[in-house]
């Protein structure tokens, strides 16, 4: 009888060690961006990695260029990410995300501003370790010398590769 109770003992902590290991550590992603920067379009790239402390929680660096008729924007935001990943399926994969850091816009003059990124996407699982991100929406707001433009969209897709 005891070496029944410390199987179903020994079972039962191996399927939660099993659960908790449902999700990625870490993943990074590549693609294209596309930008509506108060005014201009701007296309471009967009990278990010982010490792995952919880199945539920996320520490994210992001990286973007993107370039239209004599004007440049980069951005280097980091921060929280919230990944949905008690799903009945995994095939698809929403998160959202608070990204801070900072901005270089550039249009024949550089200029630097506080950048912050509110938005999500949706991971669609391509195989095991790879997914397409269709798409990764965000909001962005700048601020610089005291002005803020909220009038900023970015929209990314890519490949997403999860270790």
């Amino acid at each position: 009888m005891r070496k029944f109770v410390g199987l179903i003992l020994f079972l039962c902590l191996w399927t939660l060690s099993a659960k908790a290991q449902d999700y990625s550590k870490g993943e990074a992603f590549v693609g294209y961006q596309y930008t509506h920067a108060n005014g201009p379009d701007l296309n471009g790239w967009n990278g990010a990695l982010t490792y995952n402390l919880k199945d539920w929680l996320g520490v994210t660096a992001d990286l973007s260029g993107t370039y239209g008729t004599g004007a440049k924007l980069h951005t280097f935001l980091f921060g929280p990410t919230l990944p949905v990943n008690k799903l009945k399926t995994d095939t698809f994969r929403p998160f959202a995300h608070v990204l801070f850091g900072g901005a270089i816009a550039s249009d024949g003059v550089s200029s630097g501003a506080f950048a912050v990124a509110l938005g999500g996407g949706l991971d669609v699982k391509v195989s095991e370790r790879l997914s397409a991100r269709l798409p990764q929406a965000d909001w962005m707001l700048f601020r610089s010398s005291g002005n803020t433009t909220t009038k900023n969209a970015r929209l990314s897709f890519g490949l997403v590769y999860r270790f």
